[in-house]
């Protein structure tokens, strides 16, 4: 009760303050008393003492946990795509597609967990229990607020980020293509939907060709919306990923090169460190707060990054699920079982183990395909999801609360520093969009697909997230100044305005 407020307000602080708000007016949320049983003291403790023991471990060798964790992730997804090699009939097939759900769901208690989550906790602790906490301390000691915001300067430029690494990877091929005078004409002159299709047929020029594969074959299991198994995947449908190659061979500018930037951010981020390792030396104990700074800020550079590898290989590890399923989709239509090679998405996965036992689709289960079709097709037409919904129906769908007299600001979280000005695009689909260098880009919010539009975005305003959600931890990567949280950012900012965007007071200012 005390401390899911504050916790959930890293992820989504308009969030935050409703449960707040809820916590203090609904009698239905008063507190209960509760007092565990020995077996549930006894298996918390039997989890928590070697999980915090490992926190320790990555502690004391940050870098050496960080690569370990990413070359584990690596070998298992290697091992799952080496045991899945299906035989036999369409239904043998189906059958050994399906122990992957199995792997899945043992593989994140199992493995995921004990392994993947303690660098990031780690991380996390050097930053908010650190960092943070120390340049607030700096900063109403010394009475310059700029300092309180020194903790997201040091957060520029992490390394080993797999979103941030796949952006500079694909800025990459787009040099590769720059430097191929066919792939060049060929990009500039022809539409990103025809280059999708040309690449489908393996009919790109050999440059391009070869530079795609590479790309997708590592990151093609990305897509919007990426955590639903039943959505296309980059290597489905690549136009996206041409968009974006298209967008930054626009950009000539030496110093706006994308890895130009990071390098910027990098370098930026060491000087943080050093303003307020001196910064901490004049308070109270500022011998020792010093100290713990940079030691903070050296485990937070090695492990801050991993806090997307988690997600990355949860979504390798459905991608390939999603590829078997897929295949045994096209045997079923093939063989006139089913009528769409998607629809074993629309069943659960009790009704597809009854399938593979039964080798059989039942007129109940195609019925059911179809019903969840139409009712997946009304519910995509939703604008807005709620917040936070109640079990007696009540909805919330405000943001950010603004400053009292001020209910029309523009006022949301500041999670990236910086001020920028630019021209609106408010982009609800980034399939559909070509960003323009230095727009500021208004969404609903974003996931990693989104994040190749942050490398020549000149600013970040989002409808819902908050300090450590996607969008944030790769703007302040890139130093694009970002306000998040921002009630119906995307009805009250329109494509062609111009605005100035502060990161560091969370102000949006129409010019």
């Amino acid at each position: 009760r005390k401390t899911y407020p504050r916790g959930i307000g890293a992820i989504d602080p308009a969030l935050s303050q409703i449960i707040q708000r809820l916590l203090e007016d609904d009698p239905r949320l008063g507190p209960v008393p509760f007092r565990p049983s020995p077996r549930a003291i006894f298996r918390l403790g039997r989890f928590l003492i070697p999980f915090l023991g490992r926190i320790s471990g990555v502690m004391l060798r940050p870098e050496r946990a960080a690569r370990r964790t990413l070359e584990a992730f690596d070998a298992a997804i290697a091992a799952a795509r080496h045991n899945l090699q299906p035989r036999g009939d369409i239904w043998e097939k189906f059958a050994t597609r399906m122990t992957l759900f199995d792997l899945a769901g043992r593989i994140f208690p199992e493995f995921v967990i004990p392994r993947g989550i303690p660098p990031i906790v780690a991380g996390m602790a050097a930053f908010f229990g650190v960092l943070a906490r120390f340049a607030g301390e700096a900063a109403e000691a010394r009475g310059e607020e700029r300092l309180r915001r020194l903790h997201l300067e040091i957060a520029r430029g992490l390394p080993n980020n797999v979103t941030t690494e796949m952006d500079l990877d694909l800025w990459r091929k787009a040099q590769a293509l720059r430097g191929d005078p066919e792939a060049a004409r060929v990009f500039a002159g022809t539409p990103a939907l025809a280059l999708a299709d040309a690449y489908l047929q393996g009919a790109l020029p050999p440059v391009a060709q070869r530079a795609l594969d590479e790309f997708l074959e590592k990151y093609g299991a990305r897509g919007v919306g990426e955590i639903d198994l039943g959505r296309p995947r980059w290597r489905e449908d690549p136009a996206h990923v041409i968009q974006t190659l298209q967008s930054y061979l626009g950009i000539t500018e030496p110093d706006q090169a994308p890895d130009a930037v990071f390098a910027r951010g990098a370098q930026a981020a060491k000087r943080a460190v050093d303003e307020l390792a001196a910064a901490t030396r004049s308070l109270p104990g500022g011998w020792l707060k010093s100290h713990l700074v940079r030691g903070a800020a050296r485990r937070y550079r090695a492990l801050g990054g991993l806090r997307e590898a988690p997600k990355f290989f949860a979504i390798r590890m459905m991608g390939l699920l999603r590829e078997g399923l897929l295949a045994s989709g096209r045997d079923f239509v093939e063989a006139g079982l089913l009528e769409q090679e998607d629809d074993l998405f629309f069943l659960h996965i009790a009704e597809l183990e009854e399938a593979a036992a039964r080798r059989e689709f039942s007129g109940l289960l195609r019925k059911r395909i179809a019903a969840r079709r139409a009712l997946r097709a009304r519910e995509m037409r939703r604008k807005q999801i709620p917040r936070l919904l109640l079990s007696d129906g009540t909805a919330f769908y405000e943001g950010v609360a603004a400053p009292e007299g001020e209910s029309d600001a523009l006022i949301g979280d500041p999670v990236s520093p910086g001020v920028a000005e630019g021209t609106v695009r408010v982009v609800f689909d980034p399939h559909e969009t070509q960003l323009q260098p230095g727009e500021i880009l208004v969404c609903p919010g974003t996931d990693p697909a989104w994040t190749p539009l942050f490398l020549y975005a000149g600013g970040l305003v989002m409808e819902v997230g908050g300090m450590m959600t996607h969008g944030s931890v790769v703007a302040r990567e890139y130093g694009i100044p970002a306000v998040v949280g921002v009630h119906r950012a995307t009805e009250r900012l329109k494509t062609g305005q111009r605005v100035r965007v502060d990161g560091s007071s969370g102000r949006i200012d129409i010019l």
